[in-house]
C-alpha cells in the first residue's frame, strides 16, 4: 500500500481553503481511505522552490465533525489545531 502523498500527489482537489500564506487542498477518498475518512487535507504552498512553484505536504485523513449552537449545525475538521468549517472551503469540482 502506498503512503497518502503517493497516491493523492495526481488527484485533482474537491475543494479549496486558503488561509494566506498556505492553503488547504481537500480530496475526495479513494480506494480503502473511502471506509476510513470522510476527507483527505493537505496543506499546499504556493511560493516555494519546486519545480513545480507549488509544495503540498502533511496528506491526512479527517472525519467531518458538527459544532451546534444557536440552532445551526455546522459541520467542520480540525486541521493543524484550527476549526475549518466547510461552509468556507470553495468545492472545485462538480
Amino acid at each position: 500500500m502506498k503512503p497518502l502523498y503517493q497516491r493523492y500527489e495526481n488527484e485533482e482537489p474537491a475543494g479549496v481553503y486558503s488561509m494566506g500564506y498556505c492553503g488547504y487542498l481537500f480530496f475526495e477518498p479513494v480506494g480503502e481511505d473511502r471506509y476510513m475518512c470522510d476527507y483527505v487535507v493537505c496543506y499546499e504552498y504556493p511560493n516555494s522552490k519546486s519545480p513545480e512553484g507549488y509544495t503540498r505536504a502533511d496528506y491526512r485523513r479527517h472525519k467531518v465533525h458538527y459544532r451546534t449552537g444557536y440552532g445551526a449545525c455546522r459541520p467542520y475538521i480540525r486541521k493543524g489545531g484550527n476549526y475549518i468549517y466547510l461552509e468556507n472551503v470553495l468545492r472545485v469540482n462538480a
